[in-house]
């Protein structure tokens, strides 16, 4: 970490039913403890640069078959 970085990394867990709980998604490439920014339309890693974007499943309105 940086000189003067504010890193609180107990906001990215949780504890439920006596069970640690990740609250954000892990890098896939970098591994456990890497966390991804989540951003409105795309999931980031700041380590390696990895990019997912998210899909727009309200704004899309698939209809199948004829009636």
């Amino acid at each position: 970490m940086g000189r003067g970085s504010n890193v609180q990394v107990w906001k990215y867990y949780s504890i439920e039913d006596g069970r640690l709980k990740r609250n954000r998604k892990e890098c896939p490439r970098c591994g456990r403890g890497v966390f991804m920014a989540e951003h409105s339309d795309r999931v980031t890693c700041g380590k390696c640069g990895y990019t997912e974007f998210k899909r727009k499943e309200a704004n899309q309105k698939i209809t199948k078959g004829k009636k």
